[in-house]
């Protein structure tokens, strides 16, 4: 499972679900703790993403979030054998059939298949709560937010080199000043002598051109 495949999951699985990419990252991640949960020769589809389209539907259905319902999957598929146990005190129930099967398949090294069946009870009882939350009104705002939110990421980053550059740089000007405050203070004085002057100019200019329009026998 590699990060570019657990990011475009969990983006595909937002606009799905209306769940926060992030969020289903950080239970994608809890989940990769959890070494005996897979895909099959690396392909998507397998156990893993079935795991994490689980949690995010497990997640919507039980008013908790991802990563938590990432967890107690985690611990269960784990080792199906006594995960059981730990579904069963979530709420989560399987007929005796099941629970004989999914042992024995994981009592003769099967565990892939005791987890598959696993997710297919887990799919029966709580499948598509994401996608129906995403079809309601509150669902639609949420998706309308992550993209504005996806919108402002993508801004940010576009423009953090020139920020990056301008707080360097910046902040270098800012220290050279402070080190020599006896330039700053030449500096200071040209500019504000410049202005001085420049005021006076202007005034003078004024009265100028006040004077020759008085003295303008039209202007009378």
């Amino acid at each position: 499972v590699t990060a570019k495949q657990v990011e475009d999951l969990a983006g595909r699985l937002e606009g799905l679900t209306a769940t926060e990419a992030e969020s289903i990252q950080e239970g994608a991640n809890m989940l990769l703790t959890f070494k005996n949960i897979q895909n099959e020769g690396g392909k998507t589809g397998g156990i893993f993403d079935q795991t994490v389209v689980a949690a995010t539907d497990m997640a919507r259905a039980m008013g908790t979030d991802v990563k938590s319902a990432s967890m107690m999957l985690g611990k269960a598929l784990n080792d199906p054998a006594t995960g059981l146990s730990k579904l069963s005190r979530a709420g989560v129930t399987f007929t005796e059939q099941q629970q004989e099967q999914i042992k024995a398949m994981a009592n003769a090294g099967d565990t892939a298949g005791a987890q598959a069946l696993m997710l297919a009870e887990l799919n029966a009882q709580f499948g598509g709560s994401g996608e129906a939350y995403a079809s309601t009104y509150a669902g639609q705002m949420e998706l309308v937010g992550h993209a504005v939110g996806a919108l402002g990421e993508t801004i940010m980053q576009a423009a953090m080199p020139a920020l990056l550059w301008l707080a360097e740089n910046g902040a270098k000007a800012f220290n050279w000043l402070a080190e020599n405050q006896a330039v700053l203070g030449v500096v200071a004085g040209v500019i504000g002598g410049a202005l001085v002057a420049a005021f006076v100019a202007w005034t003078a200019s004024v009265w100028a051109s006040t004077v020759a329009l008085l003295a303008n026998p039209m202007t009378w």
